[in-house]
């Protein structure tokens, strides 16, 4: 499944959360998710149990000055 979220919005007072919901059923597991960040950079996520709020935070690795 794929979703895209778009952060941010056209007007000042409009947009919603970055949320993304997927319908499962009865899966238990995620074999794993894969995010791809606007700078072309990915994350990915391996065995994520499912029935339940994930939240991903991206962390920025950059130690360069």
């Amino acid at each position: 499944w794929v979703r895209w979220v778009h952060s941010g919005s056209s007007s000042l007072y409009a947009g919603g959360p970055p949320t993304v919901h997927f319908g499962l059923d009865e899966i238990d597991a995620i074999d794993q998710i894969e995010v791809f960040w606007p700078d072309l950079s990915s994350s990915l996520f391996k065995d994520v149990p499912t029935r339940r709020l994930v939240t991903i935070t991206r962390v920025d690795t950059d130690t360069s000055p």
